[in-house]
């Protein structure tokens, strides 16, 4: 049997031991104590992102010189290309905020994020790594996917000339998210079946921008890779991009230690749809191929 618990330095994967145990992280989801397959319980789905992604993640949206957030941050491993000081991140656990090197609000994303949103601040870079399958809540209440609801918090505090990623398993994109108004905005897709080593999962790499960036309805490129080829497709990353989004100089300076992010102009908001035409195939997909193979998507 695969061992889920020792995937990244200070991943606990499925286990609740220490902060991953306390009132807050068990009523963050329903799910957190539902069994699942072999596992006693779903836990908080703590599975690190590799420094193959990290590399990848941190060229293409120009660390160094941009503040970067992180709305699951972990132990930060995303965030490691970027300087210390342009580290930014919400974390449940106070376990991973004591092991990572980054600004950190210990607290329930759930929770934090009307907060967050009330100080209008917008980042050039904002990545994403959330539990794949727990059910959350929004702001009014309503049960969503959790990696669903990480990218629209995720764009809620998006820059309108940033950059954003996306981790997600790859089954779960292409069944509840691909075809949603908020993957509008990606624009490249790299599809990787070994990046979390010991877990058998496809998981894909999704690069996006604001929707509304968007310049032509150009479904999302898509390619597969294994985790090792990860940093060599910045040029691909890029060259997507130049073909699907409006064009968004690249920031040129560094921000001085602990400076802010960048503010939002009050009243600025998302467009209220952004979905393709009636009918139109989930985006990064051609219609007659399916991400899933011929007996469709699972059920995970």
């Amino acid at each position: 049997m695969t061992d889920l618990t020792t995937h990244a330095p200070g991943a606990k994967g499925s286990r609740l031991t220490g902060a991953a145990l306390t009132r807050e992280t068990v009523a963050s989801s329903p799910d957190v104590l539902r069994p699942s397959g072999l596992l006693a319980a779903k836990g908080l789905q703590q599975f690190y992102s590799p420094p193959e992604a990290a590399e990848l993640v941190g060229r293409v949206l120009h660390a160094g010189h941009c503040n970067a957030v992180d709305l699951t941050a972990g132990d930060g491993a995303l965030l490691a290309q970027w300087p210390r000081e342009q580290r930014y991140g919400i974390e449940i656990d106070a376990d991973q905020v004591a092991a990572g090197d980054y600004h950190a609000i210990h607290g329930d994303l759930q929770r934090v994020y009307p907060l967050v949103r009330l100080t209008r601040l917008g980042f050039r870079a904002v990545v994403l790594n959330p539990p794949f399958g727990l059910t959350w809540t929004d702001i009014h209440g309503k049960s969503i996917n959790s990696t669903l609801l990480a990218l629209r918090y995720g764009l809620g505090v998006l820059d309108e000339r940033g950059h954003g990623v996306l981790i997600a398993g790859r089954d779960r994109f292409a069944r509840e998210i691909a075809d949603q108004p908020e993957a509008r905005g990606v624009y490249a897709v790299i599809e990787c079946h070994d990046l979390f080593e010991g877990v058998e999962l496809p998981c894909v790499v999704a690069f996006f921008r604001a929707p509304h960036t968007r310049s032509n309805d150009t479904p999302p490129a898509w390619r597969t890779a294994a985790r090792a080829e990860l940093p060599g497709l910045v040029r691909w990353v890029n060259d997507a991009h130049g073909e699907r989004c409006d064009y968004a100089p690249a920031p040129t300076s560094r921000r001085p230690a602990y400076g802010p992010p960048t503010r939002r102009a009050p009243g600025r908001r998302l467009p209220t749809s952004t979905r393709g035409a009636a009918g139109s195939p989930p985006r990064g997909r051609p219609a007659t191929t399916s991400p899933c193979g011929p007996g469709g998507c699972a059920s995970r």
